[in-house]
């Protein structure tokens, strides 16, 4: 019983995940400026084509690509991951 209701919450926080991601996605194509949305690494991989960890942990040491965290979790401003592509 524990391990289905973590099993759900899990699939609740990717479908959380997944909706925030395509909002992002969604202003971002109807808005020129980049959003303050937070997007997981998982996301940003998706984003980038699949670029990664190591690589984004990479540009975060060479001062390029702010990490946030919450709680445990590691999460980047989309603004942050627009304007690092814009400058390659």
């Amino acid at each position: 019983m524990k391990f289905d209701i973590i099993e759900k919450f899990e699939q609740i926080q990717q479908g959380i995940e997944d909706v925030n991601f395509r909002l992002s996605r969604l202003e971002t194509k109807t808005n020129s400026k980049p959003t303050n949305r937070y997007m997981s690494v998982k996301q940003i991989q998706k984003e980038l084509g699949g670029v990664s960890r190591k690589t984004l942990d990479n540009w975060h040491k060479q001062g390029k690509l702010k990490k946030n965290y919450i709680g445990s979790r590691v999460l980047y401003l989309t603004k942050h991951i627009y304007n690092l592509t814009d400058e390659n």
